[in-house]
């Protein structure tokens, strides 16, 4: 009797054991396949020799990444991933027939928006985003999650160039900004800021503005 009352013992350890490495296993296969999302993820990050002539807003937005999500031209209010929203509780409405609002990702701000509506109220999914404004200040996850071409939060000025090209203009001191051109309705060439790129005294990336329909 007792010996039969060991084996049913040693048969339900046996059991718990066997349990145990097979969650063992699945808890490895898991983090394997969160480790390959991740990897692949990453790989999805695609970068480009900057152009001589300058940065088309296609090339610059073909490599550019806000939270992992791919920006795309017409770029608008419904053209945004569904974790984006936008908070229209501090916002400012311009005379140009603009307002700005705050751009949320998974409801925390990470950025200022530049919209092609005179009024807040008349925001839809057809509405254009004119401008991105990125900084640390708003939000330090920013960091390493805004990126073009290569460049994030983490660079100073001498990276960025490197990764952007030297085809810049500078504004000020601590700004400098990208252009392309367009030929107007008469053919006539017309210069549109792309992007522009603020540093500190240190020359430390801190701003980034994105410029879609400036």
């Amino acid at each position: 009797m007792k010996k039969k009352k060991f084996l049913s013992l040693l048969a339900a350890v046996m059991l718990v054991c066997s349990l145990a490495g097979c969650k063992a296993d699945m808890a490895s296969t898991n983090v394997n396949a969160e480790t390959k999302q991740i990897v692949d993820e990453v790989a999805e990050i695609k970068t480009i020799e900057p152009p001589e002539d300058g940065w088309t807003l296609e090339d610059l937005l073909s490599v550019t990444y806000i939270y992992g999500n791919q920006l795309t031209v017409p770029c608008t209010v419904g053209s945004l991933d569904s974790n984006f929203s936008l908070d229209t509780s501090n916002n400012l409405e311009f005379e140009d027939k603009t307002c700005s609002v705050f751009l949320n990702y998974k409801d925390m701000p990470i950025s200022t928006i530049n919209l092609d509506e005179n009024k807040v109220t008349k925001i839809n999914s057809n509405t254009k985003i004119n401008k991105l404004v990125f900084s640390l200040s708003i939000n330090n996850d920013n960091k390493n999650n805004i990126i073009i071409n290569g460049i994030d939060f983490n660079c100073n000025k001498e990276q960025a160039v490197l990764k952007l090209g030297d085809s810049y203009e500078i504004l000020n001191e601590y700004s400098i900004a990208y252009y392309y051109s367009t030929k107007n309705e008469s053919n006539q060439n017309t210069v549109n800021r792309v992007l522009w790129l603020m540093f500190d005294e240190s020359d430390n990336l801190v701003t980034i503005g994105i410029l879609i329909n400036d």
